[in-house]
């Protein structure tokens, strides 16, 4: 979750202008060792000079793009509770709306690391979610100090098992947790009218790798604290989707 690097590069040019015709401008930028993508370092534009005033230059934009970035920051799992630690490291606000709204998934031993749209319950594990919904919700807590969204730049919050945004009638876990097994989330994990979740985050935008699961695997802890096996908490009535922006889950 490195903070990104922004570098401004000024150019001042002096030269002698043709009286007519075209003028092609070429810009390249060299590949960095390892770089995926090396057919994009190279920009021209091409321009007539007759009447024009002023002349351009070619930009090489490596990918930049301006949209939040959803990643899992660290899992904690003990034999009774898990906290799930998300984070915004985009370059822009999560907002409070509707449109925004997202599941965090979780997963107890899986076959393997969850991929896109991958919900627990396609996993043929044991599983849980948060839906994270926006302050107009019917699911989102009263107190603004206890709410998800907005999520800014770098903030996180913290989710946990049976509390604030836990959809807690469709938990498939079988307390406790049996010390050793491996946990996985990930954050923003359904949406199965798309190739990535429910929002567009800027890897996806760029191309880049899926950041949205948490690796690797926590592993169970003990017994730890929290709700006993069998336990309960009275958090309100059986959420409905249908009163949510939330996506479906398949």
């Amino acid at each position: 979750t490195g903070a990104r690097e922004t570098l401004t590069l000024t150019l001042r040019l002096t030269g002698d202008r043709p009286p007519g015709g075209l003028l092609t401008n070429t810009v390249e930028a060299s590949a960095l060792p390892n770089e995926p993508y090396v057919d994009d370092n190279v920009a021209t534009v091409t321009i007539p000079i007759s009447g024009l005033p002023a002349v351009y230059l070619p930009v090489i934009s490596k990918g930049f793009v301006l949209a939040p970035d959803l990643v899992i920051e660290r899992v904690i799992a003990t034999g009774n509770q898990v906290q799930v630690v998300i984070q915004n490291q985009g370059d822009v606000a999560v907002p409070d709306a509707e449109d925004y709204e997202f599941w965090v998934d979780l997963y107890v031993n899986p076959s393997h690391k969850p991929g896109y749209n991958e919900t627990w319950e396609t996993m043929g594990c044991q599983g849980a979610a948060w839906g994270i919904t926006w302050s107009g919700s019917p699911y989102s807590p009263p107190d603004p100090r206890r709410r998800a969204l907005p999520l800014e730049p770098g903030e996180m919050f913290t989710l946990t098992t049976r509390d604030d945004y836990y959809w807690w009638p469709g938990e498939g876990i079988d307390w406790p947790l049996e010390p050793g097994a491996s946990v996985y989330a990930q954050i923003d994990s359904a949406n199965a009218a798309t190739s990535y979740g429910a929002m567009l985050e800027d890897h996806e935008i760029s191309g880049g790798p899926h950041n949205n699961t948490s690796d690797p695997p926590t592993s169970v802890q003990g017994v730890g604290t929290g709700l006993l096996s069998g336990g309960t908490k009275e958090i309100g009535p059986e959420p409905d989707v249908s009163r949510t922006s939330l996506p479906e889950r398949p």
